[in-house]
């Protein structure tokens, strides 16, 4: 255990802070692979800029959300889980490819089904109790679908920023 906690708290701060890093920087290689240029000194300022991003990229390599799994499974350091990860996913990368998609449908049924039980939780609690626990008489409510839609709708939204964080690498 004692590697968990500050281990997760600094990778979510490295993906705060590399990420847009990141992006950008993929944009700005692939600027700089699409022209021939003949005059040397482009080339040169070319071949400065992805050195320095293929450094960048080499020292965030290891970094993922496999990472925090291994490390969670056997209670490693974060640098000797994620290298471990990283090299697991690189040698089975096409069975993995496979379970992707059935791991995205898989969160996806468990999203809809957890904000149903909460939108029909919400409708069976307002149809049923004459007064809500703020005192508000229910009876006032046209009809109590309105509020559950909107637990289901907002419940999903906020489930859906989870997993999307989760698949972020």
């Amino acid at each position: 255990m004692k590697y968990h906690l500050g281990t997760i708290v600094q990778l979510s701060l490295y993906k705060i802070i590399f990420r847009p890093g990141r992006i950008v920087l993929g944009l700005f290689v692939a600027v700089l692979r699409k022209p021939q240029q003949h005059r040397n000194i482009v080339r040169l300022f070319q071949a400065c800029c992805l050195c320095c991003i293929h450094i960048y990229e080499r020292s965030l390599r290891y970094q993922s959300k496999h990472a925090v799994v291994q490390m969670i499974m056997w209670g490693e350091s974060f640098r000797i889980a994620s290298k471990r990860a990283w090299f697991l996913l690189f040698r089975h990368k096409g069975k993995i490819r496979n379970l992707d998609s059935l791991v995205t449908f898989i969160l996806f049924l468990t999203k809809v089904v957890c904000c149903l039980f909460g939108g029909l939780f919400t409708y069976a609690y307002l149809a049923a109790v004459p007064k809500t626990i703020t005192g508000t008489k229910t009876s006032e409510i046209e009809t109590p679908l309105g509020p559950a839609l909107l637990v289901f709708y907002v419940g999903f939204f906020f489930s859906s920023v989870k997993v999307f964080y989760y698949f972020s690498n």
